[in-house]
């Protein structure tokens, strides 16, 4: 491993990923690892989802309701293989997210998911 790669696992570890910092332990899909999850809260809903439901609704077809944005940023490493836009992950034993967007950043996975309720 080069040195720039050593250097840039210790900064993941102990800067980015620090327990004493933002970091807590998590539960993803049944491996527990130590993550950062932040919560967007969506005031409001954007025009074309609210008329999609609508639509939906009055054709009787059933549509994920979709909540808060979550974001979960973990070690690559720890996480595993990349999975697809659409899949679905189980964080913390209890909550159903949807991904939206999966990000590769140098160690670090960034996801962005929907919480299905």
């Amino acid at each position: 491993m080069s040195r720039f790669k050593e250097q840039l696992d210790k900064d993941i570890d102990n800067v980015f990923m620090s327990l004493e910092e933002f970091a807590d332990w998590h539960d993803i899909d049944g491996v527990r690892m130590v993550a950062i999850v932040a919560e967007d809260a969506l005031e409001e809903r954007d025009q074309a989802m609210e008329t999609l439901s609508r639509l939906a609704m009055i054709n009787g077809i059933e549509l994920p309701i979709y909540n808060d944005c979550v974001t979960i940023i973990v070690k690559s490493r720890d996480f595993g293989p990349r999975l697809r836009i659409g899949a679905e992950i189980l964080l913390d034993h209890e909550r159903k997210l949807t991904i939206e967007r999966f990000t590769d950043a140098v160690g670090l996975y960034v996801i962005v998911g929907k919480e299905v309720l």
